[in-house]
């Protein structure tokens, strides 16, 4: 019976430490004798610390609480330092610059007083994207991350129209083959672009009924204002413009293909 606990909790651990996103601050040098590994663990809010003395290269493992979390910094508590009971030492782990800057404190009637200035040591491992996989984005990047997935949809959006596409020409030529010995249909193929541009966030289900109207005045022209009946009528995206010369939105072109067969 212990042993199966000790089964299921060991499994539970390894599973949470597995589900945990880390993030990290790897190979920064410190100065001319050192290097330090920084793995950030923000769901317990520390920082575990690897110092390693470049000269023999023995290292020292140690853990630091988090007291600030920005959109692109990290920030340790004021942590005891050796040069005395009144000195205090605090560091940043800078997204932006890829670095650590290290800030020294006296401490006076209870206040921390700036001692010398910050000192920044750049890193050449980082991962330190907490910020995009917590939401704290900027409107900006919000916009950009959501024209990101906009495209993502149409392009997902165009493969299975393709596939469609496909799947309907290969009925269609079946058909053809099919009624090869038939009487011949009168059918015709139409393909009509667009010519005004769309801005992506205005695109939606109702964007298509103007070049669906001008298909079928195009149908009634080929035909010769004979009945007709539509075989295929399909819009689609046809172009993208991700730097229009107007605006900075990504804007699309719709087209619409299709086929008829002219009916006496």
């Amino acid at each position: 019976m212990k042993k199966n606990l000790l089964t299921i909790f060991l499994a539970l651990l390894f599973c949470n430490h597995g589900f945990a996103e880390t993030y990290h601050f790897k190979k920064c040098n410190l100065n001319e004798k050192h290097f330090a590994d920084y793995l950030i663990d923000l769901d317990n809010k520390i920082i575990n610390v690897s110092f390693l003395i470049k000269k023999d290269g023995s290292t020292q493992e140690w853990t630091d609480k988090i007291d600030i979390i920005k959109k692109d910094k990290i920030g340790s508590e004021k942590l005891q330092s050796r040069g005395g009971k009144d000195y205090y030492y605090q560091y940043y782990l800078d997204s932006k610059s890829k670095s650590v800057t290290r800030q020294n404190y006296k401490k006076v009637n209870s206040f921390f007083v700036l001692f010398g200035p910050p000192v920044k040591s750049y890193c050449e491992d980082v991962k330190a994207d907490w910020r995009k996989d917590s939401g704290d984005l900027t409107e900006e990047e919000k916009i950009q991350q959501l024209e990101a997935e906009n495209k993502q949809k149409l392009i997902e959006k165009e493969k299975k129209q393709k596939e469609l596409t496909l799947k309907e020409e290969e009925k269609r030529k079946r058909l053809i083959e099919e009624n090869k010995n038939k009487e011949v249909k009168d059918i015709h193929k139409i393909y009509i672009i667009a010519d005004k541009w769309i801005r992506l966030s205005k695109y939606n289900s109702n964007s298509g009924e103007k070049i669906k109207n001008d298909f079928d005045k195009k149908a009634k022209e080929v035909c010769k204002n004979k009945n007709f009946i539509i075989i295929k009528k399909k819009v689609e995206i046809v172009e993208m413009d991700d730097t229009p010369a107007y605006g900075t939105e990504t804007v699309i072109k719709l087209g619409v293909d299709g086929t008829i067969e002219c009916k006496s």
